[in-house]
């Protein structure tokens, strides 16, 4: 059975702080993603029981430490049965990229990449490769 999405704290000095009880930083990226020169993260939480995984977005502060910006139950990052396609995320050039292998695929060189840009206010998908 797959653990409910946790709602996640609004702010933390890391990608850590934004773990609740249960859970623990999977994967976690940084870098500018919303063009005001600080560093932000991209994180993905994974249950430690049932292997559920939630994506959050947090905007760097100037002075320190980190404010939610997104959280998304993880639906498209979480393994489905014993296939795990999501391989790895990436922040470049203000863009968020997330890589998955195609299905029957074992070769990082034959995946999908999904791009993300923050604009408009939110994170819309901008490309796909």
């Amino acid at each position: 059975m797959a653990a409910q999405t946790p709602k996640l704290p609004q702010s933390g000095a890391s990608a850590e702080d934004f773990a609740p009880e249960g859970w623990h930083v999977f994967f976690i990226e940084n870098g500018d993603l919303n063009k005001d020169h600080v560093d932000d993260i991209a994180f993905i939480l994974q249950n430690n029981d049932s292997g559920s995984r939630v994506l959050g977005i947090a905007f760097g502060k100037k002075k320190r430490g980190y404010v939610l910006q997104e959280q998304d139950g993880g639906r498209f990052i979480t393994p489905k049965g014993n296939t795990d396609a999501f391989v790895d995320m990436s922040i470049q050039d203000g863009t968020l990229r997330f890589n998955f292998l195609l299905p029957g695929s074992n070769a990082y060189d034959n995946d999908d990449s999904f791009i993300f840009r923050f604009q408009n206010k939110r994170f819309e998908l901008i490309g796909w490769e």
